[in-house]
């Protein structure tokens, strides 16, 4: 009898797990919340080697990172200022897909 629940209990701990696996895949496959540019970006500020011509400034609609992150801080990160994560948290929406 035991045995019988413990086999059980392994079984749905198996099928839970590759469940798991499948939507992990999934997600990072299909990438439904856009997060690959957010990532590379964090990914090229983590080794040091970003410029801010390199955070696709081009592709950043200018307009939109002046609301996202306000007029003063716009102009600093134009003027050479590296970004911060939490400034490419909050101007996400504004990077190109």
């Amino acid at each position: 009898m035991i045995f019988k629940i413990i086999k059980a209990f392994f079984m749905t701990l198996g099928v839970i797990f590759f469940i798991l696996i499948i939507a992990t895949v999934l997600f990072v496959i299909y990438d439904p919340f856009n997060l690959k540019p957010l990532a590379q970006n964090l990914f090229e500020l983590k080794n040091g080697n970003i410029n801010v011509k390199d955070i696709n400034l081009q592709n950043i609609k200018i307009d939109c990172l002046t609301n996202a992150l306000g007029q003063k801080r716009t102009q600093e990160i134009i003027n050479g200022s590296l970004p911060s994560t939490a400034d490419i948290l909050k101007a996400k929406d504004c990077l190109s897909k």
